[in-house]
């Protein structure tokens, strides 16, 4: 790579790089009424409809997908889940997981208070 680096194509070959070296995970995560395919970037609705998550839900997601069950503070959540511009603070993290809890209509995201947030996978129904 040339200099000064552009930090998303150096992710991008890093992880191409990484690709068949690390446990693949599900690109598919599944909640109450929905399900959302990562790799696609979309929401698929148990009533046929299909919405289309932007880049930082998405990111939100995979940081939820890979560390479930477990407190991830705003902090964790910035650094895995970067945000835009007008998203940068701490703070506004609050605003990015309301709106995706809103629209995945979710309550498998936690809040923990003085702490952060915890995903806690939707499990199947039993005979479902």
């Amino acid at each position: 790579l040339a200099k000064p680096v552009d930090l998303r194509e150096l992710a991008a070959r890093i992880e191409v790089s990484l690709r068949g070296r690390l446990p693949r995970q599900s690109a598919v995560m599944r909640f109450e009424n929905a399900s959302a395919d990562l790799a696609l970037a979309r929401l698929l609705r148990d009533d046929g409809r299909i919405e289309r998550l932007d880049a930082g839900e998405v990111a939100l997601l995979r940081a939820f997908q890979r560390r479930p069950e477990e407190v991830l503070s705003r902090a964790d959540l910035l650094s895995e889940a970067p945000a835009g511009r007008d998203d940068a603070l701490e703070r506004s993290i609050n605003n990015r997981i309301s709106r995706l809890r809103a629209k995945i209509g979710t309550e498998a995201i936690k809040t923990v208070h003085g702490g952060g947030y915890r995903y806690d996978p939707v499990r199947p129904r039993p005979g479902a």
